[in-house]
């Protein structure tokens, strides 16, 4: 996905690379969230997609960014109950 007036980074020097990096890190408002953070969602989500599958989630953890993005990627996504 491309995000409007975004543009890679890649073909820039390291020194503008690291101007950025501290920019954003020093901005108000701006997080790093670990990988390890947001590993199982992700991997959920990539198996849904790929398996052509319905994202199942329990009510607890249903949440509007990860229902945001199984919509933005036509994952058909279900909540269920607590038994």
């Amino acid at each position: 996905m491309r995000i409007p007036g975004a543009e890679l980074t890649g073909a820039w020097a390291p020194e503008q690379r690291a101007a950025l990096g501290r920019r954003l890190l020093t901005s108000a408002g701006f997080e790093v969230v670990p990988l390890a953070g947001i590993a199982f969602r992700v991997a959920e989500l990539a198996a849904a997609e790929h398996l052509g599958a319905t994202l199942m989630v329990w009510e607890g953890d249903d949440g509007p960014n990860i229902r945001a993005t199984a919509l933005q990627l036509r994952i058909p996504y279900r909540t269920l109950a607590t038994i």
